[in-house]
C-alpha cells in the first residue's frame, strides 16, 4: 500500500501507473487536505489507474499532521488492524515545507512504514550556506530575506529555511534506522534548494 501526501490535482500520480499495472500496488491513499483539489484529483486517478480505481484509490481529507492523520487513518480501519507499520511506501513530494509540526510527522511517517518500507521525497531544504557542500552564502541570506517578507503566507505555510533531511534521520532513531538512504541535491546555489530520493527502513 502507498501513502501518498500532497497529490494536490493528481498531475504526478502517472508515476504510480507502471506498479499499477504491475499489480505491485494494492492500494493508495491520497491525503489532501485541499477539498478544491478533489475533483481534478479524482479526474487524474481514473485516467491513470482505469476501472478499478474506486476500489483502489482513496483521498483522505485531512493534512498529514499526525493530529489529524492518525484518526484519518483509524477511520479507515488501517491502525486498528495493522498497528503502525501499514504502508510499503510513503510518498512526500514538496509537501513537507509545509506542515506545522515537521519532526512529529515524520517520525509518524516512520512508524507507519512497514520494515523495509520507502520513503520517497522531493522536497525544498534550506540552503547550507556552504560553499563546500554546494551551498551559497548569498542563497542562504536571500532565503531568510524572503521569509522575513511574508514568503510564508504568500506560499501556503511553505518555509524556505527547514533541514527536511535531519527530520528524517532523527525520525530513524526511534527504531533500527535506515537500512538504505539515497538523497541527492538540486538547485544548490538557488533560493529554493530540493533534495529528492528515498530512505529504507530497517
Amino acid at each position: 500500500m502507498v501513502l501518498d501526501i500532497g497529490p494536490g490535482a493528481g498531475f504526478q500520480l502517472k508515476r504510480f501507473a507502471g506498479a499499477w499495472s504491475k499489480g505491485q500496488i494494492k492500494r493508495i491513499y491520497g491525503v489532501e487536505p485541499g477539498i478544491d483539489m478533489h475533483k481534478q484529483l479524482r479526474l487524474e486517478a481514473a485516467s491513470v489507474f482505469g476501472p478499478e480505481v474506486s476500489s483502489r484509490f482513496a483521498v483522505l481529507t485531512t493534512g498529514a499532521q499526525p493530529d489529524e492523520l492518525v484518526p484519518a487513518l483509524a477511520k479507515e480501519g488501517l491502525l486498528a488492524q495493522q498497528g503502525d507499520g501499514v504502508f510499503d511506501t510513503i510518498v512526500t513530494f514538496r509537501a513537507l515545507c509545509g506542515i506545522p509540526e515537521p519532526q512529529k510527522t515524520v517520525d509518524l511517517f516512520y512508524r507507519l512504514l512497514k520494515p523495509g518500507g520507502r520513503l520517497i521525497f522531493l522536497e525544498h531544504v534550506s540552503n547550507s550556506g556552504d560553499a563546500s557542500k554546494e551551498g551559497s552564502l548569498l542563497a542562504w541570506a536571500l532565503q531568510r530575506v524572503y521569509m522575513r517578507m511574508g514568503w510564508k503566507f504568500w506560499n501556503g505555510g511553505c518555509e524556505l529555511t527547514r533541514d527536511t533531511e535531519q527530520f528524517m534521520n532523527i525520525a530513524a532513531r526511534q527504531g533500527f534506522g535506515w537500512s538504505v538512504k539515497e538523497v541527492y541535491r538540486t538547485k544548490t546555489q538557488g533560493c529554493i534548494p530540493e533534495i529528492y530520493g528515498y530512505m529504507q527502513k530497517e
